[in-house]
């Protein structure tokens, strides 16, 4: 799906980099730098996401089900519920946050074709560190994560992303395994 959805992209607008502009464009200082209000949102939105999802998957019917058939999908079809339904649901909704993360991604980068394919590999290692399934320990190490890219960044910007991958290793080297 994504390498269709990037050659359609490309078929309708082109290969071309477009620049989104910053829609609020006002910073504030906190701590002697400043910073743009756009980030500060995205940072909140990200928290009322996480707050969202943790009580969709806590509180609804749907995500009770769906945690359930994580655990066990014959004892919850057993029970005469449609999980392939269930699941349909929850991949619906998460293509819509990835939509959402892309809208919101491109005013800090530009509008691209392969916009996407960055995000993907470090999103992979995200949910790796914190965890399959894990929906508090992805939260946490995706912002573990992106401080050891602007750190990395900030004093060695050529090994950035690959310091996420070196972290990736290392918890996997040293996780406990239940197996």
């Amino acid at each position: 799906m994504l390498l269709i959805g990037t050659d359609v992209i490309k078929w309708i607008w082109g290969n071309t980099p477009q620049p989104v502009t910053d829609p609020i464009g006002v910073s504030f200082r906190l701590f002697g730098i400043d910073l743009p209000v756009y980030r500060a949102i995205i940072v909140a939105m990200a928290l009322a996401v996480f707050a969202g999802l943790n009580l969709f998957f806590k509180k609804s019917i749907v995500g009770k089900i769906v945690i359930a058939a994580l655990e066990d999908t014959e004892g919850v079809w057993c029970l005469g519920l449609n999980v392939d339904k269930y699941f349909s649901i929850v991949f619906i909704l998460g293509s819509a946050l990835a939509v959402l993360g892309g809208v919101l991604y491109a005013p800090i980068s530009s509008a691209e074709p392969y916009m996407g394919y960055d995000i993907l590999l470090i999103a992979f290692a995200v949910v790796i560190v914190g965890g399959m399934g894990n929906l508090t320990g992805t939260f946490i190490s995706a912002f573990v994560l992106g401080m050891v890219i602007a750190l990395t960044g900030r004093y060695y910007s050529q090994a950035a992303d690959t310091m996420v991958f070196v972290v990736m290793g290392a918890v996997l080297i040293f996780r406990r395994s239940d197996a």
